[in-house]
């Protein structure tokens, strides 16, 4: 007759390392990609809240200011060191007489992320005041 055997064999031990090994490795992996998708939208929002400053400052200017002519302007960051890069172009709307009156203005924030060139623009418009 056998006698019952207590404790664990050398295959149940590999099994238990193993399946721990594999939550580990899935556990590091879903952490690193959280932190680079955190990143990612950091990097975002910095840019967004960048061009809603820009776009703050260009409703400021004299709408027959120079800064609003038709065309695209480079805005300079305060920051030297910063990653983004703004610019912003203005165009008439309308026709006739009426291309005078209402100005679009895009702002777009670029920056380079993981070798990849990526932007988020915003649209404003601004009105000639009449009196």
């Amino acid at each position: 007759m056998l006698k019952s055997q207590k404790g664990v064999s050398l295959i149940e031990l590999m099994v238990t390392i193993a399946f721990i090994g594999i939550v580990i490795i899935t556990s590091t992996m879903i952490f690193t990609h959280s932190v680079k998708v955190g990143k990612i939208s950091e990097r975002r929002n910095q840019a967004l809240n960048l061009a809603v400053k820009v776009i703050e400052e260009i409703q400021n200017y004299h709408y027959g200011s120079s800064s609003l002519s038709q065309g695209e302007h480079s805005y300079n960051l305060t920051d030297p060191n910063s990653p983004f890069t703004l610019k912003y172009q203005v165009t008439e709307q309308g026709e006739g007489e009426n291309q005078q009156l209402l100005k679009e203005i895009i702002v777009t924030a670029q920056w380079l992320e993981s070798g990849n060139q990526k932007e988020v623009n915003l649209t404003t418009y601004r009105a000639k005041t009449l009196y």
